[in-house]
């Protein structure tokens, strides 16, 4: 689902130089949007982790997800207070700041 929203609405379009395809986009929003409540509702509640008491790979791997979205606008959002605390604590970790900031620096400088 975010894969279909990156790249019609950032890859295509910025590295490509082609229009991505909106309808496609669409498609992905609705699909993300499933999947973020369904993850919101196993979530036992704000500010945890998903697998024990620490960052897992588990979190590792949705923070490659949640960094993506933020370059084309989207985050779980207050609908989904849980997973919204969730990616702010995972991607205000020193190494995924860090990763983000230079990516957003790349995507400026491309236009």
């Amino acid at each position: 689902a975010a894969g279909k929203i990156f790249f019609n609405r950032l890859v295509s379009p910025k590295f490509l130089g082609i229009p991505g395809n909106e309808a496609v986009a669409r498609e992905g929003d609705s699909e993300l949007a499933m999947r973020l409540d369904q993850l919101e509702s196993h979530l036992p509640r704000a500010n945890v982790w998903l697998v024990e008491d620490r960052l897992t790979l588990a979190e590792i791997s949705l923070a490659s997800i949640f960094g993506s979205l933020l370059h084309v606008g989207i985050e779980p959002g207050p609908e989904r207070p849980k997973l919204q605390a969730l990616s702010d604590k995972i991607l205000a970790r020193p190494a995924f700041k860090a990763m983000i900031d230079k990516e957003r620096s790349v995507l400026e400088r491309i236009g």
